[in-house]
């Protein structure tokens, strides 16, 4: 058998990696030292009847366009754990947290009402922050000589710089309440140069 790329590793990476690559035509293949390609999102019995993921609790961060590009947002097959995180405490109670920023308020408030009426807009500024950080995070990381890799896009060359103003908008926009996130970037701030 003949491959154009070898990938070392089984695990959410390597097998995006390969299933990328297979997409773009060339013959990969993937090299795993386990019997069980996964890695940390494997589901293994750690207890007689006992199952869960070993490592990965969650899908993420699979940034939803990966998703999207593999068909894995297709019939269903791609899903989102309700409730996002469940933490038991050692007096029986229990706090879970939704994607429903109203369901885990309920939760919240069993707790303190005053944090459950202000979870809506933490909530709401971490979306924003994420929106902000996916843009940079889906970007080509720069080579330490500044040029950008040959078989990269353009856009990677402006990594640095579009971080950097990322960087700049966060620490003007939450000044004075770590919390606070704007709706939209600040005149003249938004890092325009991310684009293709």
């Amino acid at each position: 058998m003949r491959a154009d790329v070898l990938v070392i590793g089984g695990g959410p990476n390597g097998l995006t990696a390969a299933a990328l690559l297979a997409k773009a035509g060339l013959k990969a293949v993937v090299l795993e030292r386990r019997e069980t390609v996964g890695g940390a999102a494997v589901t293994e019995e750690f207890h007689p009847g006992f199952r869960a993921s070993t490592v990965a609790h969650t899908a993420g961060p699979f940034r939803a366009s990966l998703a999207t590009e593999l068909g894995l947002d297709q019939d269903g097959l791609f899903l989102e754990p309700e409730p996002r995180l469940f933490a038991p405490l050692p007096d029986r109670r229990h706090l879970s947290l939704f994607g429903d920023p109203a369901k885990t308020a309920a939760e919240i408030r069993r707790f303190s009402a005053k944090d459950a009426e202000r979870w809506p807009e933490f909530e709401a500024s971490l979306r924003r922050i994420a929106a902000a950080l996916g843009e940079v995070l889906a970007l080509t990381r720069p080579t330490s000589t500044g040029r950008v890799p040959a078989t990269s896009s353009r856009s990677s060359a402006w990594a640095g710089p579009c971080a950097a103003s990322a960087a700049r908008t966060a620490r003007t926009c939450s000044a004075g309440d770590p919390w606070r996130w704007p709706t939209s970037w600040p005149s003249g701030s938004k890092p325009t140069c991310c684009g293709p």
